[in-house]
Order: C-alpha cells, then structure tokens, then sequence
C-alpha cells in the first residue's frame, strides 16, 4: 500500500512539474523546451507504469512535438 501511495504521489508531482514547464514555455517561447521535454518523459513513464497507457501516448506525442 506504500509504494501506491507513493506511485500516486510520484504522478502527481511529475503532472505539476509538467505544468510547470508548459507555462514558461508559453512565457518564454523558444525556451525551456529541453526541460519541458524531459519533464514530459518522466510523466509518459509514470502514467506507462500505472497502467494509464492512452495518458501515456498523449504525453509523449506532446514531447516528440516540441522542437
């Protein structure tokens, strides 16, 4: 039950840091997007791992889009 909750815990704050990032990103365009991306990554693999699998592929088709 732990390591669930832990899991959850692990999502959420994947999904804050990439809100985070796609807000500077829409600050400072043309910035940040290596982060962004990294971010968005982690949260494909979270969302992967929790089953989520259509989350998953969204996100990860939003990080293959940033250039």
């Amino acid at each position: 039950m732990a390591i669930q909750g832990r899991q959850a815990e692990a999502l959420a704050r994947a999904g804050e840091a990439a809100d985070a990032w796609r807000a500077l990103t829409r600050a400072r365009p043309g910035r940040f997007q290596a982060e962004r991306r990294a971010a968005l990554d982690r949260l494909s693999e979270l969302l992967d791992a929790e089953g989520q699998e259509q989350q998953a592929a969204q996100i990860r088709q939003e990080a293959t889009g940033l250039s």
